[in-house]
């Protein structure tokens, strides 16, 4: 029913819709563009999609959420047709007045937003607490994990807190509908994670002003990162990333440097901005594809 509907273009908003995208396709009569927005890196292809060469071939255009993302695809998943980066979009929240709080008084937050999945490195966002704790217990940190923790990573999670002495130090404080005012609440924002495409999280914390810390080579974000607003340390070194948080939380100057950098590099992917640039590529597609014919 809705290949009939008559569409011009087609697009596939992520990797599992790639399938589907295909057989809307093949069933229409107008021969729609198909294009396929890849939201995903190597590890998640690789679990989702492992065929997903066999439908290269009908895919008449691909977007990456990153360069990162671009190079993953032509390297490793047959695609040679034109492959254009269009970065992940977010509404970008205004910044609200925070209380100023005594500096001997201030507890530095930090913070970090995802599903507790092990790719999102829930544990060593653990271990990095562990670490800051263990070396630096003088300072005043706490750390703040919001998103779904599910009922076998529960006990998991709080009988590390318990052993790592981390009870009252590190919060899972699962879903909420609206994490703004903890983004708000934070000094630094944290992605553990082992592979993440972009990260919407970074675009709304970074248009918070929060600076961020990251892994090298398994995210987009650090493609911003890399002209400041952040740290980006070796894949999975966790002391690395510990230091850095204890590097922000001992350096307020810098810390606030960085967040207005973030503030304005992050809002360039915000809807406003990003929306009518994906308007523009879809249109083009199929004004391409009209001349084909």
């Amino acid at each position: 029913e809705i290949a009939n509907l008559g569409h011009n273009v087609v697009l596939a908003n992520s990797l599992d819709s790639i399938p589907v995208g295909v057989k809307l396709k093949q069933l229409a009569r107008k021969n729609p563009v198909l294009i396929g927005y890849i939201q995903e890196f190597h590890m998640v292809i690789r679990q989702l999609l492992p065929d997903l060469p066999r439908y290269v071939p009908d895919v008449d255009r691909f977007w990456a959420v990153s360069e990162l993302g671009r190079t993953n695809l032509i390297r490793n998943w047959g695609v040679e047709k034109k492959v254009e980066v269009q970065y992940v979009t977010a509404l970008v929240h205004k910044e609200e007045a925070q209380a100023v709080e005594g500096e001997q008084d201030k507890v530095f937050r930090v913070g970090a937003v995802g599903s507790v999945v092990m790719r999102k490195g829930y544990d060593l966002f653990i271990q990095v607490a562990r670490w800051v704790r263990h070396h630096h217990p003088e300072l005043k940190v706490h750390f703040t994990w919001v998103g779904n923790v599910g009922k076998y990573e529960r006990p998991l999670i709080e009988h590390d807190l318990v052993h790592a002495g981390l009870e009252g130090i590190v919060e899972f404080v699962g879903e909420l509908e609206d994490p703004t005012p903890i983004y708000r609440s934070l000094d630094l924002f944290l992605l553990p994670s082992r592979e993440e495409p972009f990260g919407l999280v970074c675009i709304e914390a970074g248009t918070l002003g929060k600076p961020i810390v990251c892994f090298e080579g398994v995210t987009g974000a650090a493609e911003v990162l890399r002209h400041g607003g952040g740290v980006i340390v070796p894949y999975l070194d966790v002391e690395a990333m510990a230091r850095a948080v204890v590097d922000y939380a001992r350096d307020p100057v810098r810390r606030s440097a960085h967040g207005e950098l973030n503030k304005v590099q992050f809002a360039r992917l915000g809807t406003e901005e990003q929306c009518p640039l994906m308007w523009q590529r879809i249109f083009r597609a199929w004004e391409e594809q009209g001349r084909k014919r």
